[in-house]
């Protein structure tokens, strides 16, 4: 037998495709057992990370659910940053006030003083570098590490001088490395594998120091040598020439 069209009125088909969709939890206003039980309820990474960042920093409840998240081994680095983010955004007095009495030395604190830090200097805010600046004589490695790579994003003279400080009394490498990557993101030199060496730059050219003019001669500079590629790696300096015919292997 002919199959027989059936015509379905586009209202109503909106409506079988609203009511066959999944819903998804919105985190605001809940508090920490219902957000706990909304990140159960769901496998779906994605789902889980936007219940994180749809919480309201301004919100008591919803701050307490952030640091939960900040502080709880439950929680891999994925969902971590989703509560970083949230912080990050956030410019609300009260609140930036409550994450600056946390005190970076404090080993107890260590897990939200590094979420601090990443938040801080990625928000790119000048007013957090006195903090940050703090951060790195915490006693807690993960947390001086944080500053140290964050600390890039604050174009503030101060930082500078606390990064080259600070490494010329660092013992771990896994920390001094990032302050060495931050220097030369913040002022587009390189060559300079040590602490001493940053110190003896410094001393010269604090005064007459420019991002704006760093940045503009680093790329004039760039666009010159484009055909020589440099590289350092600890203990050996390789320069190649390169005939523009695919990339340098280092093995």
């Amino acid at each position: 037998l002919p199959m027989k069209s059936t015509w379905i009125p586009a209202i109503a088909l909106s409506a079988i495709c609203l009511l066959a969709a999944p819903t998804q939890a919105n985190a605001d206003g809940m508090d920490l057992k219902e957000f706990k039980r909304a990140f159960a309820a769901t496998q779906n990474s994605w789902e889980r990370r936007a219940l994180v960042e749809q919480l309201d920093p301004t919100d008591k409840k919803s701050r307490k659910i952030l640091y939960f998240v900040l502080t709880s081994p439950e929680f891999e680095w994925y969902m971590r940053l989703g509560a970083i983010d949230v912080f990050m955004k956030c410019d609300d007095a009260d609140v930036i006030k409550e994450l600056e009495k946390v005190k970076p030395s404090s080993k107890k604190d260590a897990l939200k003083a590094e979420a601090i830090a990443v938040a801080f200097g990625k928000s790119g805010n000048l007013a957090r570098a006195p903090w940050l600046i703090s951060a790195l004589k915490s006693k807690a490695d993960l947390v001086r590490r944080a500053a140290a790579i964050n600390m890039r994003y604050i174009k503030d003279k101060s930082v500078i001088g606390a990064l080259i400080k600070a490494w010329m009394e660092e013992d771990q490498f896994t920390v001094w490395v990032h302050m060495l990557e931050s220097l030369e993101k913040l002022t587009y030199q390189k060559g300079m594998p040590s602490a001493q060496a940053w110190t003896d730059w410094w001393a010269a050219n604090e005064d007459a120091f420019d991002f704006e003019k760093a940045k503009a001669e680093a790329e004039k500079s760039k666009s010159e040598d484009s055909d020589i590629i440099k590289t350092r790696v600890r203990g050996t300096n390789l320069t190649l020439r390169s005939r523009g015919k695919g990339l340098p292997l280092l093995v």
